[in-house]
């Protein structure tokens, strides 16, 4: 299981750009500030008072490793190894950090993937969807967690300090499949939200290439019935794995960090008013973690049956079976980008059978 975190699949491919990171130490404390140096959070922006343009919001939808390093040479023609300063920096998300960060480590012979699930440090008193890469320490023989987007400027303004390097499952951050066990045994299914999963239309990121679909015309669930995505026997999960389990008590019985500080979001998210939250968030998150367990590292805001949209009734029966290993359900070869409005074209690894 180890070989296949630690080989390039088409998103965690770098290509050319793979010689760039060829001194780094292969250790993440050495990897997490290159990819820092690199990229820039799309909501921190504000924050440091750097004006987005059209074209500076269209790279958080760019896909693959690959593709966000070619956006940074093109920015800026200096080595990656040289960080750039925040305004010359490619705009992306939480999951671009994760992304970058695990095709490098792969590159440098560490078993790395991205993780989808919710924080406790993100906003006082709420589980918040998030991204972060996880990578296996040999020296230890398990998985940790790393949050590369967080440095010392951030981490103060945290309602709950933290080694960004190695994140504390249940008490910090819970994975998709957990977080759905942990509503099901009676914990408040409002306190997990996102402003990622929100659908809101990006006027400056259409244009770009991709099969249009005019919002409203198609439902994502739809257009994924009809691209095939049928659902496959799970045969596998990877939940058994040395350092992977989070359990739901931690996620369901403890209580967030912060409860009763104000609702701050590092990096400037704040309380967002296109925010969402409940079952439906939940259960959009369980389907992401799993594609991302099996190297389909999808688009915080892609869509696929039979995730349900923001505010819909959830079968809650077959998350149930999803949640823990009953069915595996993939993402199809089309995908409804919602923040686009559209549905695009989406290139992962064959699923686990």
């Amino acid at each position: 299981m180890l070989r296949r975190h630690l080989d390039a699949g088409p998103l965690t491919t770098l290509g050319p750009h793979a010689r760039s990171f060829a001194a780094i130490p292969p250790r993440i404390e050495s990897i997490a500030p290159v990819v820092r140096g690199l990229f820039l959070l799309e909501e921190r922006a504000a924050t440091l008072g750097i004006p987005l343009t059209e074209t500076d919001r269209r790279t958080v939808h760019l896909r693959s490793a690959g593709d966000m390093l070619d956006a940074v040479t093109a920015r800026d023609a200096r080595p990656l190894s040289e960080p750039r300063p925040p305004g010359r920096r490619v705009v992306t998300t939480a999951r671009g950090f994760a992304t970058v960060a695990a095709a490098v480590l792969r590159a440098r012979g560490v078993p790395a993937r991205v993780r989808c699930g919710f924080a406790t440090y993100l906003i006082a008193g709420r589980y918040e969807e998030h991204w972060l890469v996880e990578y296996h320490e040999r020296r230890l023989g398990r998985w940790l967690l790393a949050d590369v987007q967080l440095d010392e400027e951030q981490r103060p303004a945290l309602p709950l300090l933290l080694p960004a390097l190695d994140v504390p499952r249940g008490r910090a951050w819970v994975g998709g499949q957990n977080a759905w066990i942990a509503i099901r045994h009676g914990h408040d299914p409002a306190r997990y939200g996102s402003h990622l999963t929100a659908a809101r239309a990006d006027p400056a990121s259409t244009g770009t290439t991709g099969d249009t679909a005019p919002p409203g015309e198609a439902g994502y669930a739809e257009v994924a019935r009809e691209a095939g995505n049928a659902p496959v026997a799970a045969g596998r999960r990877n939940a058994g794995e040395p350092g992977h389990a989070e359990t739901a008590g931690g996620a369901g019985k403890g209580e967030v960090a912060g409860e009763e500080g104000k609702a701050d979001v590092a990096g400037g998210a704040g309380s967002r008013a296109d925010a969402v939250a409940g079952e439906s968030v939940v259960a959009a998150v369980v389907l992401r973690d799993i594609a991302c367990l099996d190297d389909a590292i999808c688009l915080p805001w892609d869509r696929w049956a039979p995730m349900p949209e923001p505010g819909e009734p959830v079968d809650r029966e077959r998350f149930d079976a999803i949640a823990m290993g009953g069915e595996h359900v993939h993402p199809p070869e089309q995908v409804y980008n919602a923040r686009r409005g559209r549905t695009e074209t989406f290139v992962g690894r064959p699923p686990i059978h």
